[in-house]
């Protein structure tokens, strides 16, 4: 694997980035529970010179993903579940180019012939809570001397949560801050759009619900708290339930017993008169 050259940064209220929210995670598995992760709502197929930052129609064009983005400098490319492979190959157009499957690491990826023209003046943006991160289509190819190869790769592993793994390329192509107290990811880069007016109002067409994991885990509390005062409240219905029935029954028994008691008193008298008659008579 290539060295990454990773710009640390001290100041993290610069100007220069652009930050992301971090997601939830509560409903992926644990090994995820350290990951950085963040939307990915959108990816914008464009030829370049149309190309204009805060434009309104961005992500009613767009192709909905609806997914997550890990950002992981250990993983050598961009890593899409196996479902996102038809839509890539409409996106670039590779009706000519084969699909290679590498057994060895459980991935898929492309590969075209070197005369398979790959637009030079076409972008993808990869809308990353509500920021697009920009490649050309020449950068996701890599040429090995005989075929081009996409460094876009599809695993079926990441079917199930349909979760993307951004790795190396995006580190090479931005400056990338994690902010752990803000519970954020800042990306700076001279080709970012700016598109978190049309993101949010795709947020409130699609009513989602938008929030750092910060603020989704002290929901998260919260809702707990609540759902354990409930089942203490139901807990302490049925306990009193409980009582007033057994308390019921109690006086009922005892109740029963009295009568019970009195009426062999009153017996017990009657034959002892009934003695006392025959013995005077």
């Amino acid at each position: 694997m290539q060295n990454v050259n990773i710009n640390l940064y001290t100041d993290i209220n610069s100007n220069e980035f652009k930050y992301c929210n971090l997601s939830k995670k509560d409903d992926l598995d644990i090994i995820y529970n350290e990951a950085w992760i963040s939307e990915l709502s959108h990816i914008i197929n464009i030829e370049d010179d149309n190309v204009k930052s805060n434009s309104e129609s961005f992500c009613e064009n767009a192709t909905p993903v609806k997914s997550r983005a890990i950002f992981d400098t250990r993983q050598k490319n961009l890593i899409f579940p196996t479902n996102n492979l038809e839509m890539f190959k409409n996106i670039f157009n590779l009706k000519k180019c084969k699909i290679i499957n590498d057994k060895s690491l459980g991935e898929k990826y492309f590969q075209c012939d070197k005369d398979n023209i790959i637009p030079k003046k076409k972008s993808i943006y990869f809308v990353i809570d509500g920021y697009g991160l920009n490649f050309k289509f020449e950068e996701l190819f890599e040429d090995d001397g005989k075929y081009k190869n996409s460094i876009i790769r599809f695993s079926d592993s990441l079917n199930k949560s349909n979760l993307c793994i951004f790795g190396i390329p995006l580190f090479k192509k931005y400056n990338i801050l994690f902010d752990y107290d803000n519970q954020s990811i800042g990306f700076k880069g001279n080709d970012i759009l700016d598109l978190t007016n049309a993101y949010n109002k795709w947020m409130q067409k699609n009513k989602i619900i938008k929030g750092t994991n910060k603020e989704i885990n002290n929901n998260k509390e919260r809702n707990e708290n609540i759902n354990y005062k409930e089942q203490i409240l139901k807990i302490s219905g049925i306990i009193v339930g409980v009582c007033i029935i057994i308390f019921v029954l109690f006086h009922q028994y005892r109740r029963d017993n009295k009568k019970l008691h009195s009426k062999l008193i009153e017996e017990g008298n009657n034959i002892q008169l009934n003695n006392q008659i025959n013995n005077q008579a």
